[in-house]
């Protein structure tokens, strides 16, 4: 990778830090779903130019379709089907471990480096949950997770995501607190 590439990925990444810290904040599904949209381009962007090619960029991929599908079931006012429920958990186990095999090196066993490139796959599965959570509140008690698992991981592979995920984190725990509902 040039020094351009690497520059202009870690950017994005820092990019995306913005729209991580309003996704969470978002009243309506709808707009959490468009600001995944962007975030997850973003964050594919990023692992793209600055080299880091493997399982994160193909989970964000499908995770960019998914969250297209789920706008139209939100705009439909329908919910997503147990079919498609399980071809989007195939797609990210897919996707993400040829992203694992993919990796320079990679060696069919269980070492360190499979460890890490599963990270992203067990981090997107949150974000699938999150996407197909039936409440506000649900979405974003995944999306807290979500952005335990892909801070760890971008923190590990240099990634200036690592930033927007512990700002998605931080924020999806914030608004959890501020929406709660109050039981009397």
């Amino acid at each position: 990778m040039t020094d351009l590439a690497y520059a202009v990925g870690q950017a994005l990444g820092l990019v995306s830090t913005g729209c991580a810290i309003a996704r969470p904040m978002c009243k309506q599904k709808r707009n959490i779903l468009i600001l995944n949209i962007i975030i997850n381009v973003l964050i594919s962007s990023n692992y793209i130019l600055i080299g880091r090619f493997g399982s994160a960029p193909m989970v964000c991929g499908v995770t960019v379709i998914q969250s297209i599908v789920s706008l139209r079931h939100h705009a439909r006012g329908t919910s997503s089907p147990m079919g498609e429920i399980l071809l989007f958990s195939a797609l990210y186990l897919g996707f993400g471990f040829f992203g694992v095999a993919s990796v320079p090196g990679f060696v069919w066993a269980v070492n360190r480096q499979n460890l890490l490139e599963s990270m992203p796959i067990f981090g997107t599965l949150t974000m699938m949950a999150a996407i197909f959570a039936p409440t506000e509140q649900d979405t974003r008690k995944f999306l807290l997770v979500n952005g335990i698992i892909w801070t760890t991981y971008g923190i590990i592979q240099g990634s200036s995501t690592f930033m927007t995920n512990a700002v998605s984190g931080l924020s999806a725990g914030i608004a959890l607190i501020r929406y709660r509902q109050k039981t009397t």
